[in-house]
Formats: structure tokens, C-alpha cells, sequence
């Protein structure tokens, strides 16, 4: 077993895991600007705490933290430093999904979904105050679920610019109001599924292109 149990420091360049276990009990990952973490060939990563920053090291693939060659899971929380991109590249389009089951710390920044594959934020999405998320998936069988709550701080806001982003509420949870505002682009889809009698008024979508 691997014993390692040290910080991992990502400050360029890309570190690809390829075992579920490469990062033992790390106490945590730091992708800074420029740097990327990049998951491949269908592992699942332990609770490892994440923070990342910025939009990878390559456009190609264009994330700081990227799934690829299969269906990949990372259980530990991820935090945006600042503003970060999130890649999901499958081995053919809409085929794989990258699970995200520790959930997601937007907080004041911009989370940017992107990739042909499909993401899936299984724990708790967090946005705070003038947070947002951006939906840019293109592939054919997108979606971003989110199965926990999902809690936006004042002035928080949601773009689904191509692709679509399904919010599942769970019973019990709920969405705060999105005074941010939702802005759907023409050929982009947004779907709220489950407990709907949670939304708030100011959940529906104030800009939605035709």
C-alpha cells in the first residue's frame, strides 16, 4: 500500500494519476495557475482534499483538473483557489463521466465545466457571494447532476452556455435564490428534477436565449 502522506504541490506541468491510490493519505492537492492534475483510465482517488486554480497547463487537455480515458472519480473536496476549469475528455463523446462525490467550493470565484464528457457533482456545490458556474460541456450526452444541496450565495449566478446542466434536489435540500441570475444559451439546457417545491421564485431563469 502506499504510505505517502505528504502535501502534493502541482505548480506546472501535469500530474496524471493512473492508480486510485497514487496519492496514499495525501493531506492534500495545490494546482496553481498553470498546472494540472489529470485523472486516466477509470480509477476512483480517496478523500484527498483539492484546490485548484486556472485552466490547466495545455489546451489540451484544457482543465486544472481533467478526466480522461474512462470514467474517472475523485472523493476528496475540491476548492477553487481562484478562478479554475474543470475538463472531462471521454475516449469517445459523451461516454465517460468524471464524479466529483466530495463536492465543490466555487466560493467567490467562477467554475468553468468543460470537455466532451459528461461531470457529475454528486456532494454538496457550493457558490458564494458573486460565485458563479459556467456550463460549457459539449458533448453529446452532457450533463452536471447535482444529488446534494446545492447552496448559492447572494448574488451568485449560473451560465449553461452549451451542453446541460440537470440540478437534481434531493429530498430535504433546497436551492437558495440565484440572485445572480441563470442565463441559458440558445441550444444549452437547464433542468431542475425532484424537489422542486424548494426553489425559490428567483431560481427561474431570468435570460434565456431562444
Amino acid at each position: 500500500p502506499n504510505s505517502f502522506t505528504g502535501p502534493v504541490n502541482i505548480n506546472a506541468g501535469q500530474l496524471i494519476l493512473k492508480s486510485g491510490g497514487a496519492l496514499g493519505s495525501s493531506s492534500g492537492v495545490t494546482v496553481l495557475s498553470g498546472g494540472a492534475l489529470t485523472l486516466n483510465g477509470g480509477i476512483s482517488v480517496g478523500a484527498v482534499p483539492l484546490l485548484i486554480s486556472g485552466s490547466g497547463w495545455a489546451t489540451s487537455p484544457a482543465g486544472a483538473l481533467n478526466s480522461t480515458g474512462g470514467s474517472n472519480t475523485y472523493a476528496g473536496l475540491v476548492t477553487l483557489a481562484s478562478n479554475a476549469t474543470i475538463n472531462s475528455d471521454p475516449v469517445a463523446a459523451g461516454s465517460d463521466t468524471l464524479t466529483l462525490s466530495g463536492g465543490v467550493n466555487v466560493g467567490v470565484n467562477t467554475l468553468s465545466l468543460t470537455g466532451n464528457g459528461n461531470t457529475t457533482i454528486s456532494g454538496p456545490l457550493m457558490l458564494g457571494p458573486a460565485g458563479s458556474m459556467q456550463v460549457n460541456l459539449t458533448g453529446n450526452m452532457t450533463s452536471t447532476a447535482v444529488t446534494n444541496t446545492l447552496t448559492l450565495g447572494t448574488g451568485a449566478g449560473i451560465s449553461v452556455n452549451t451542453g446541460s446542466l440537470t440540478v437534481n434536489v434531493s429530498s430535504g435540500s433546497s436551492i437558495a435564490a440565484v440572485n445572480g441570475g441563470v442565463t441559458v444559451a440558445s441550444g444549452a439546457t437547464l433542468q431542475i428534477a425532484g424537489t422542486t417545491s424548494a426553489l425559490s421564485d428567483s431560481t427561474t431563469p431570468s435570460h434565456v436565449a431562444n
